[in-house]
C-alpha cells in the first residue's frame, strides 16, 4: 500500500513514537479482531464500514472510499486522514499509557458487562444460573462514561486542528460532534448530556497536555 508523503511524514514524527506497531488497513480486506467487531457493530451502527475510521489495538482501519482501485491511499483524502490520525493517536497513546486491557474495559463498559449473560448455561445444572440473563440488560443504550471520556479527548484533537486552520466554525463543529457522536445511535448514545459534552469540547486546557503539544506543533510546521 502507498501513502501520501505528508502521511508518511506524520506516522514517522507522530505516531510511530506513540505506537511503533501502527499499521494502516482497509476495511475492504477487514479480518482478525476488526471482523469480528464489525460484525456486532453494524448491529448498533450500520454504516461503521462505509463512514467510520475505526483503531484497534494498533491497527487503523479505513473504509474502501480512502483507497484507489491498486489500494493505495488517495491523494485527494490525505489531508482529512492525517487529522483522523491524530485524533486516533491520541486514542492509542491513552491505549499504551493505561495498557490495552483496561483500556478496553473502560472503553466497552458498561455494555461489556453483557458478556456474563453466557453464564445461563449453567442453567443445564441448575435453573438459578438463568439469572445471568439479567445481564443482557446492559446491551441497552446505557451512558458509557469510559467511552464518552475517551472521545471527548480525541475530538478535543480535531478542534484544536480546526482553531489552527481558521477555517472551521467551532462551535457548529462542537454541536455537530455532540449530537451526532455523543447523542446519537453512531457511538450507541454514548454519553447523551449535551450541554456537559459541549462545555467539555470548547476548553482549551488541554491543548498544555505533552501529546497534544506535539500534534499541534506538527500541524503549525507543516501547514500547506
Amino acid at each position: 500500500m502507498k501513502i501520501t508523503e505528508k502521511m508518511q511524514k506524520f506516522l514517522d514524527e507522530i505516531v510511530y513514537p506513540v505506537n511503533p506497531n501502527f499499521k494502516i488497513k482497509n476495511k475492504a480486506n477487514k479480518n482478525g479482531l476488526y471482523a469480528f467487531l464489525s460484525f456486532f457493530g453494524k448491529i448498533f451502527n450500520p454504516t461503521i464500514d462505509e463512514k467510520y475510521i475505526t483503531i484497534v489495538a494498533g491497527d487503523c482501519w479505513f473504509p474502501a472510499s480512502y483507497f484507489d482501485s491498486n489500494g493505495n491511499f488517495r491523494e485527494d483524502h490525505s489531508e482529512s486522514a492525517i487529522e483522523t490520525l491524530a485524533h486516533e493517536t491520541l486514542h492509542e497513546y491513552d491505549r499504551k499509557r493505561i495498557t490495552t486491557f483496561p483500556y478496553f474495559l473502560l472503553y466497552a463498559f458498561p455494555q461489556i458487562l453483557a458478556i456474563f449473560s453466557l453464564g445461563a448455561i449453567g442453567a443445564i445444572w441448575n435453573s438459578w444460573w438463568l439469572l445471568c440473563l439479567l445481564f443482557l440488560l446492559f446491551l441497552v443504550p446505557i451512558p458509557a462514561p469510559g467511552r464518552a471520556w475517551s472521545e471527548i479527548r480525541g475530538y478535543r484533537v480535531n478542534v484544536m486542528i480546526g482553531r489552527l486552520k481558521n477555517d472551521m466554525n467551532i462551535q457548529g463543529y462542537i454541536e455537530w460532534v455532540a449530537d451526532k457522536q455523543f447523542c446519537s445511535s453512531s457511538y450507541y448514545f454514548m454519553f447523551p448530556f449535551r450541554g456537559y459534552v459541549i462545555r467539555k469540547l470548547l476548553e482549551t486546557e488541554y491543548e498544555k497536555e505533552d501529546m497534544y503539544l506535539k500534534i499541534k506543533d506538527w500541524f503549525l510546521k507543516n501547514k500547506n
